[in-house]
């Protein structure tokens, strides 16, 4: 009986340890939308491109507020690989009188200088852009932009975690966490203007919703580390 008795209470401890976790997770996570909707500076930037490693053939940058600060299509050098115009649908064809990315550099790099850019998926934009530069020769941003990802942060209000091996939390897209919000998209968000809209509608709709306190009920499936069975 005392054995038991110590087992469950090693299991009420794990789950107490865990709801702390998650806790913490979603305050920080609500801090750092907050933080961003709270600095009219702080830019939203969307990219698409003809392929998970290619160039930029779409671009959006607005304010918290949704209004276009700039927004650009442009005439890449590689082709767009199908996988990715079916998810965008930007074709060859509508990219004829686009301008080139040296152009469109030239008229986005002032506007990103030392500024704090979020992004959905920041590390793929940030790659599209570099990839771009370097397929024109042009050398890196002078100051460039303090990148911040509102799909890592959205990870714990999203509430999808991978398991305790991989120790992380799963990747919403911008258009299912903007669902969870109760904020859908009004315009696609594998469009630039379009997902850079969401996402700072995303970012206000967080930045303003009260967080209830986590309870046991809302840990995610295999948040716990449970003790080991003792038999």
């Amino acid at each position: 009986m005392a054995e038991k008795k110590r087992w469950q209470e090693r299991c009420d401890r794990a789950e107490q340890d865990a709801l702390g976790s998650y806790q913490h997770a979603v305050d920080h996570a609500v801090k750092r939308f907050r933080i961003w909707h709270a600095d009219p500076p702080t830019g939203y930037l969307d990219t698409e491109s003809t392929g998970l490693s290619g160039q930029v053939i779409d671009v959006a940058l607005v304010d918290r507020e949704g209004a276009v600060q700039f927004h650009s299509r442009v005439r890449p050098t590689m082709p767009i690989e199908t996988d990715a115009q079916a998810v965008h649908g930007l074709s060859a064809a509508d990219l004829v009188d686009a301008s080139s990315w040296p152009e469109v550099a030239a008229q986005l790099r002032p506007l990103l200088v030392g500024r704090r850019i979020v992004a959905f998926n920041a590390d793929f934009d940030c790659a599209r852009l570099k990839t771009s530069d370097e397929a024109h020769g042009l050398a890196p941003q002078d100051h460039p932009p303090i990148w911040r990802c509102a799909m890592d942060a959205y990870g714990p209000l999203h509430g999808d975690w991978l398991d305790s091996y991989h120790g992380d939390w799963g990747w919403a897209s911008l258009l299912a966490a903007c669902r969870h919000m109760g904020t859908p998209p009004e315009a696609s968000t594998h469009q630039a203007t379009g997902g850079a809209q969401a996402l700072a509608q995303l970012v206000r709709a967080v930045a303003e919703r009260e967080w209830p306190a986590r309870t046991l009920a809302d840990l995610p499936k295999d948040f716990v580390e449970w003790p080991e069975d003792q038999g």
